[in-house]
């Protein structure tokens, strides 16, 4: 349930990103990216390696695609019992990849076609499952000067073995806990045309058979929703510290395990930041939305007076948002922002004196900061800039809510200090922590009706704010 999300400042302007060059027509890509796959034991890390190559120069207007990539992934020695059939001797596969492609402050989804695995022999007991996948990338045309930044995206991996009536897949997604540069693939650097302050240099980089605003228009291009779930962890539970203490005359409360199918669904939202007077958009519905795994009806509790609860136990998965503000109100601020979230917990509670269902969801949740810019100019805070402290979330949901069909989520939270942000001798705590933190930070958000596997249709629109 993506509910969450309290900002700082964020960063529709993307950071700047180092280029690369040479002297030649194209530039060789190296790269490790840590990601963060769905097993039905639980999210496993897994380390995605990209070897291409990309050109170094464009021009607006004209097409250019990235040339091959090589993807190399290596997964957990028990993922191969899990995606490959007990007897299989060989098996092949597909990876589909999404990348963020980013110029001038606006991004495009650019999904690359199917990366092909070609027939291996399967790994033996105890083994690593090691797959390489080979393909070309999407043509990609800028619309005016300015860098385009290819980042590592969203990743679907795809078995086919011998003896398996189906293939099986695992959703993978980059790991937020690390920097946005560590996602970073390529810089293609665009000159001539247009100037820079045209119409034409608002708009994200056309990408082939998808519109510059990231949606799809065409029902074959439609970048893969969720069609499956990530498990979470076994040893998910309700966490005690957001259980509402239940009314006066409840008595012991009895729980029972409920039989949960793990599902998906999509939430969109808004973030207020008090000191800035202002809001950031949090998972766009416009700009490929995320899921969050959910276990409804994990457990069940009962007690004296009518009492009965629904607990539900949801994994957070948010990707990086970014918005501009204007710090003063005339000197814009722009920054990337991360979210480290741990397992939240949803309850839905009623009794005889209060049959109408109330539902609350609380989790903790770290912020990071980073690719700040102000007025333009590039301020470094490093790589471990975040809030000393988890942010309690505390979230209430409005009338005609349903953990199954969805409705609206709000409340307020206090954002803590920040710490770790410095670079270059210069330590900037007191600076944002001055700017950011404190309380009154309003978070709304539309949560969608659960699915597995989902569609367009299950992504909700913005709440009006």
């Amino acid at each position: 349930m993506r509910v969450a999300a309290v900002a700082g400042v964020g960063a529709l302007v993307i950071g700047y990103f180092q280029a690369q060059g040479s002297a030649s027509d194209d530039q060789d890509v190296d790269r490790t990216v840590a990601y963060q796959c769905g097993f039905t034991t639980g999210s496993r890390a897994v380390e995605v390696g990209f070897a291409g190559v990309f050109p170094v120069a464009g021009e607006p207007g004209r097409p250019f695609a990235p040339g091959d990539m090589t993807l190399s992934v290596t997964l957990p020695q028990d993922a191969a019992g899990e995606l490959l059939a007990a007897e299989a001797e060989s098996f092949s596969g597909e990876a589909t990849l999404t990348t963020p492609v980013t110029q001038n402050g606006e991004t495009a989804q650019a999904q690359w076609p199917v990366l092909s695995a070609e027939q291996s022999p399967a790994p033996a007991d105890g083994e690593a499952l090691s797959v390489t996948y080979h393909g070309a990338g999407p043509e990609i045309t800028p619309a005016a000067p300015g860098d385009v930044t290819f980042s590592a995206g969203d990743l679907v991996l795809t078995f086919q073995s011998d003896g398996a009536e189906s293939p099986s897949r695992v959703e993978c997604a980059p790991d937020p806990s690390q920097a946005e540069e560590a996602r970073h693939l390529a810089t293609v650097e665009v000159t001539g045309g247009e100037e820079e302050n045209s119409a034409a240099a608002q708009a994200a980089p056309e990408v082939e058979g998808q519109s510059r605003d990231g949606a799809q228009p065409e029902a074959e291009d439609v970048r893969p929703l969720a069609q499956s779930c990530p498990s979470l962890p076994a040893s998910a539970q309700p966490d005690p510290r957001w259980i509402p203490e239940p009314p006066p005359g409840t008595g012991e409360v009895t729980v029972e395990p409920g039989a949960p199918e793990p599902q998906c669904v999509y939430s969109a939202g808004f973030a207020n930041v008090a000191k800035q007077n202002g809001a950031m958009i949090v998972n766009d519905p416009a700009r490929n939305p995320q899921t969050a795994s959910v276990m409804p009806a994990h457990s069940f509790g009962s007690g004296g007076e009518g009492y009965f609860a629904q607990y539900t136990v949801v994994q957070l998965r948010f990707p990086a948002a970014r918005s501009t503000f204007l710090s003063f109100g005339f000197a814009p601020v722009s920054a990337t922002v991360e979210f480290d979230s741990d397992l939240a917990t949803l309850v839905t509670w009623q009794n005889n004196a209060h049959p109408e269902p109330t539902t609350t969801i609380g989790f903790h949740q770290t912020l990071r900061l980073s690719d700040i810019e102000v007025n333009g100019v590039p301020l470094a805070v490093g790589s471990n800039c975040r809030t000393a402290e988890p942010i309690e979330v505390f979230l209430e949901a409005g009338e005609g809510y349903d953990v199954f069909g969805g409705g609206r989520l709000s409340g307020e939270v206090e954002i803590p200090p920040f710490t770790g942000c410095n670079a270059n001798g210069e330590d900037l705590d007191a600076l944002l922590t001055a700017t950011i933190s404190g309380p009154g930070n309003h978070i709304e958000f539309n949560q969608g009706e659960l699915c597995d596997p989902c569609t367009e249709e299950h992504i909700p629109s913005l709440p009006e704010h």
